[in-house]
């Protein structure tokens, strides 16, 4: 699976969390009191569902413009340098006899 879709499935997540917190006293009233942690709780579920669309969106693009810059830039031919150690087309001296 690839990340881009998990943070998709992430962002679901959260939304569905936020939405039964927010109205579980639909779901369940007589097991929910009223307490204000719950709120942050959806603020937070919230929080991280839109994180995760920023996420998904952000960093699909930098792919696309990243090729584009290496297109539009070709890196220049430097010319090759001769090295004679490295020239292995002559052949080596025979060492002496004698």
């Amino acid at each position: 699976m690839q990340l881009g879709i998990l943070r998709l499935f992430l962002a679901a997540f959260w939304f569905v969390a936020a939405f039964g917190i927010y109205y579980r006293q639909w779901f369940a009233p007589a097991a929910w009191n009223d307490n204000a942690n719950f709120d942050l709780a959806v603020i937070l579920a919230v929080a991280l569902g839109v994180w995760n669309i920023v996420r998904f969106f952000t960093f699909r693009q930098p792919r696309l413009v990243e090729k584009d810059a290496l297109a539009s830039h070709p890196e220049p031919e430097r010319p090759e340098e001769y090295n004679p150690e490295l020239d292995f087309s002559k052949q080596r001296p025979q060492p002496p006899q004698g």
